[in-house]
Parts: C-alpha cells; sequence; structure tokens
C-alpha cells in the first residue's frame, strides 16, 4: 500500500443546518489532502439540503446523495456504496476534527503497517453558540483495538478509520 492514504468520510444528515457547515469546516481544513467527503442528506425537512449542495459546489472532493429518510445506518451504508478511499471515517453533522487528524492517521497507519481499524477518543465541546459538538481529539489516534477492550472504552461509528 501506498505511504499516501485516501480517505473516505462519511457524513450522514438529518436537519442539520445549525453544525453542518461547522463540521465540513473541519475536513475541508485539514493539513492532509488527499481525502473525499460524502454528504449524505437524509430526508432533511430544514436547510441542509440546500447546504449540502452549496458545500459540494466549494469543492470537487464533497459528493452529495439526497435521499428518503431512512435512519443513519442506512444512510452511512448509502454513502459507504459510492466511496473511493483506502481508509474510512465517520463524521456525523455535529462532529469535527481537530486540523492535523487526517494527518496523524496517514501517519499512524503507515507506522502500522496498515492495520484493519484504528480507533481513537473525542470530547463533547461547545462552540459559540452552546451548541454541543465532538471533538475528534487527533491527541489520541490510534488505540489498538485490545487497549480499547481492556480499558472499556465506548467506541462509536464516528471514533474509528476503518480500512475499506
Amino acid at each position: 500500500m501506498k505511504d499516501k492514504i485516501f480517505f473516505s468520510v462519511i457524513c450522514p444528515i438529518y436537519n442539520a443546518e445549525k453544525t453542518l457547515s461547522f463540521s465540513v469546516e473541519s475536513i475541508l481544513k485539514q493539513s492532509y489532502k488527499n481525502w473525499e467527503l460524502v454528504l449524505i442528506d437524509d430526508g432533511s425537512s430544514d436547510s441542509s439540503r440546500q447546504i449540502c449542495d452549496q458545500l459540494a459546489k466549494r469543492d470537487n472532493r464533497i459528493k452529495v446523495i439526497h435521499k428518503k429518510n431512512e435512519g443513519q445506518a442506512k444512510a452511512r451504508i448509502d454513502g459507504i456504496t459510492i466511496t473511493e478511499g483506502d481508509y474510512l471515517l465517520f463524521l456525523d453533522s455535529d462532529d469535527y476534527y481537530e486540523p492535523n487528524a487526517l494527518e496523524i492517521l496517514n501517519s499512524k497507519l503507515v507506522s502500522s503497517n496498515f492495520v484493519d481499524l484504528i480507533v481513537y477518543n473525542a470530547k463533547k465541546v461547545s462552540n459559540n453558540s452552546g451548541v454541543k459538538l465532538y471533538d475528534l481529539s487527533s491527541s489520541d489516534f490510534g488505540s489498538p483495538m485490545f487497549e480499547c477492550f481492556c480499558k472499556r472504552r465506548i467506541s462509536y461509528f464516528w471514533t474509528l478509520c476503518a480500512k475499506k
């Protein structure tokens, strides 16, 4: 495998007009540029649909799927079907990544001889409007699965980087 991994970030969206732009900006601001972002609008009734389309016009690495509401799990599966990346990441519309997160993940994956799965931590924070977000912290990337089970860390889809 090459030393420059192509990441696919999958983001299911349902009525997320308040946090969506902030989340997507965290991907656009990544120091590591070899990624695609798949936004799956899961039948939103707010302005999320329009925000997705506007964001996709800004960067050709952003793909958008508009679909009827079938829930987050189905939205993630639909996103996976169109990804082209070597590794999959999941970003909820109220999450964000630190600017060097993908760079750190690339480095960890290369140095670990391309493990199948990396689990990392997240912390709950508030933005200026008081909306709760999850900071997918780059300070604790790369915990092996064994450590997660031993320390009983909770893992969510959005704390995983998985080989496609």
